[in-house]
């Protein structure tokens, strides 16, 4: 079974010895892993990863996340998932400039996207029936703002919006006062909710990056999210089908007490995980994560086939999980 890699110590050595990669600590015993059993390594500290072992992590399609824990974004990720068939590239490329469909395309990607917040919602009044009438006319105000036919782009974002409004207003309900959860925010986020959201939402569209770069599609031009300098695109288009995966294991963290109050800390005015915290947060992200890592990947599969056979303007949300 693959195994995802999480480093947080200072002072490793990351060392080649014939097919397995050996961690050398400062403190302790070093430990050996098969190259063949990693999936990706994540670094939460400064190490020592020689340029020739990085090149052979790439080889072997093993992903190098770098995070720095003191922000929940950017993550800089090294990969080598470039798939080598440009044509791929190509047909991208042509049907990002055409209006009617990128505007259908967009049109369908919201819609999926506001029918699984509502569905989470509604997952969530099961678990606090307590809630259950105002969940169920949070979700038939957010069905009422669904176009009923195809809006352009500016249109659709101003939907978007809105909806975003009322669905955070409803999911902020099922946590505890306690957590401080008024709504979204970030840059920096300025509560535990927020600052998890924020965190998941970045390690998912490093997931959605290198997913998209496995099937060989551009992740920085997409259909609904524009073109714009240092923001991958398609990968936010992909994204954005499976946020709700994230928003529901933020609130199971806490409502689990996985995490809890003294695991996340202040510096200037951001809330961030704590050491402890993180040590808690990554290895239940990752395991998580699993099942939304698959399906990524199967949509992005699913998007290529659609794309090289007959694009429809359906096909970006042919398959949600």
């Amino acid at each position: 079974m693959s195994q995802h890699l999480i480093i947080e110590n200072k002072n490793i050595q990351f060392k080649l010895e014939g097919k397995a990669l050996t961690i050398v600590y400062p403190d302790r015993k070093p430990a050996s892993i098969p190259l063949r059993l990693l999936k990706q390594i994540t670094l939460l500290a400064n190490v020592e990863l020689p340029a020739h072992l990085l090149h052979k992590l790439a080889q072997q399609g093993i992903g190098v996340s770098i995070l720095n824990p003191r922000s929940p974004q950017p993550i800089t990720t090294c990969s080598n998932h470039q798939h080598l068939d440009y044509q791929r590239r190509e047909k991208q490329y042509a049907l990002i400039h055409a209006i009617k469909t990128c505007n259908q395309a967009s049109y369908s990607l919201v819609k999926a996207k506001l029918r699984s917040q509502n569905q989470l919602l509604l997952k969530l009044a099961k678990r606090r029936p307590e809630y259950s009438a105002k969940t169920l006319l949070a979700v038939k105000s957010i069905q009422a703002g669904l176009p009923s036919s195809e809006f352009n782009s500016s249109q659709l974002l101003g939907v978007e919006g809105s909806a975003a409004r009322q669905y955070f207003q409803a999911y902020g309900r099922f946590f505890n006062p306690s957590w401080g959860f008024e709504g979204r925010n970030k840059r920096p986020p300025k509560d535990p909710v927020n600052s998890l959201l924020s965190l998941g939402y970045s390690l998912l569209l490093s997931e959605a990056e290198q997913a998209l770069q496995r099937v060989g599609l551009d992740p920085a031009f997409g259909f609904y999210h524009k073109t714009a300098y240092g923001r991958s695109s398609l990968a936010c288009d992909l994204m954005e089908l499976y946020r709700t995966q994230i928003d529901f294991f933020v609130y199971e963290l806490l409502a689990e007490q996985t995490l809890k109050p003294a695991h996340f800390g202040y510096q200037q005015a951001a809330c961030l995980l704590t050491k402890e915290g993180r040590s808690r947060f990554f290895p239940a992200y990752h395991s998580a994560i699993k099942p939304t890592r698959r399906a990524l990947q199967l949509t992005a599969h699913r998007w290529v086939a659609l794309l090289m056979d007959a694009p429809n303007p359906s096909w970006l949300v042919k398959e949600v999980a």
